[in-house]
């Protein structure tokens, strides 16, 4: 299980690094060639593009992902049943956001941004849900290749459309093109290793229904993450200037970028776990606790790392214009060490069956904050 969880921890860890590191270097030129007010309006944009994808998805990866590793036979049908479920979704979702956005006070630039975002984030919510099936056969080099040929896609796009002045409506354009091609490259995948079926034939009923009931919990404690993370941006986009706005994405952004590490651990410990709660719970156990100490040790120093070098990471990425946001940023390195063990312990509530705790705890840290 070490092995294996290491293995795929690797493949994770070169999937989103790689990936981020390619978010890195775009967002630094999209900080000096469109300022604060710009940058600002995209975190609000994908704010708001973020809270569609989860609805659409309704937490459907988790369950997918749990299912497989338990019966790998059922992925084909499976991924069939999710992808029609999140379409559905998504058809509905997006256009109510898109009214809400169009009837609230804000710049009109923004409802094309959201609907561009949106269908950017649709594209990646179908990746997520082959992703989820890949993690359930623990194959995840096929990730890899995907986020890194995606991520290269939308940083090329991309600084040539901020260079060339296109606009944000192009720039965003090029996160959708990014997300088809990762989606292509997973869906050719999954093809080639039969984990996925195309068929005419309509969703199983009764199935389906199992699915939408398991998920609600899922879809409650994902949505509240959800709102927990970005409900900031959200208010600051109705209180602020989208200049402050802006700053305040700068620091969250660097944020996003080091919590990496708990996340690719967590979810290549996810599938090893309900294995092994099934397989041997003493095991499980084990894994568990050397999962926590290596988590909150690595957390723990990149939570100094990145205190220390706050003001640089900001001069660097996105541009010297946002370096007045290093006392936020300090501010909020000091929950990396909290996120880290969150990841860990989220995985576990969901290896057992436990959504509903999940949701309890959620709930609560909302409420707090």
């Amino acid at each position: 299980d070490g092995r294996r969880i290491a293995t795929n921890s690797i493949w994770l860890g070169l999937a989103f690094g790689g990936s981020k590191f390619f978010t890195i270097v775009l967002n630094a030129v999209a900080g000096r060639v469109l300022g604060p007010a710009g940058f600002g309006l995209l975190g609000i944009a994908s704010a708001l593009a973020e809270v569609g994808k989860l609805i659409s998805g309704a937490g459907l990866d988790y369950l997918v992902a749990r299912e497989v590793a338990s019966e790998p036979a059922r992925a084909p049908r499976l991924a069939h049943d999710v992808a029609i479920i999140k379409m559905f979704n998504a058809a509905v979702v997006y256009v109510l956001l898109a009214f809400a956005v169009a009837t609230l006070d804000y710049p009109r630039l923004l409802l094309p941004l959201v609907l561009i975002f949106g269908t950017a984030l649709f594209l990646e919510n179908l990746s997520d849900m082959l992703d989820a099936v890949f993690q359930g056969v623990q194959r995840m080099r096929i990730t890899t290749v995907a986020f890194l040929v995606s991520g290269l896609v939308v940083l090329s796009t991309g600084v040539a459309a901020l260079l060339g002045g296109l606009g944000l409506r192009a720039y965003a354009l090029c996160f959708a093109l990014g997300y088809l091609v990762r989606f292509l490259v997973m869906l050719g995948a999954a093809r080639r290793a039969r984990l996925i079926e195309f068929s005419r034939r309509g969703i199983d009923r009764e199935e389906t229904a199992r699915l939408v009931r398991a998920s609600l919990p899922l879809l409650a404690s994902t949505g509240l993450a959800l709102i927990f993370h970005r409900m900031d941006l959200l208010m600051l986009g109705k209180l602020e200037a989208a200049a402050q706005v802006g700053l305040y994405t700068a620091a969250i952004r660097v944020i996003d970028s080091v919590v990496l590490v708990p996340r690719v651990l967590g979810t290549a410990l996810y599938p090893a776990l309900r294995l092994s709660l099934e397989a041997d719970p003493n095991a499980a156990k084990r894994l568990l606790a050397d999962s926590s100490r290596i988590t909150l040790a690595v957390c723990s120093g990149i939570g100094v790392v990145v205190w220390v070098l706050a003001p640089w990471a900001l001069r660097i990425t996105p541009g010297p214009e946002f370096v007045p946001a290093t006392e936020v940023l300090r501010l909020l390195s000091y929950g990396i060490v909290l996120q880290g063990l969150a990841h860990v312990v989220a995985r576990l509530l969901l290896a057992v069956d436990a959504e509903r705790d999940f949701l309890v705890a959620v709930s609560v840290s909302l409420l707090v904050n």
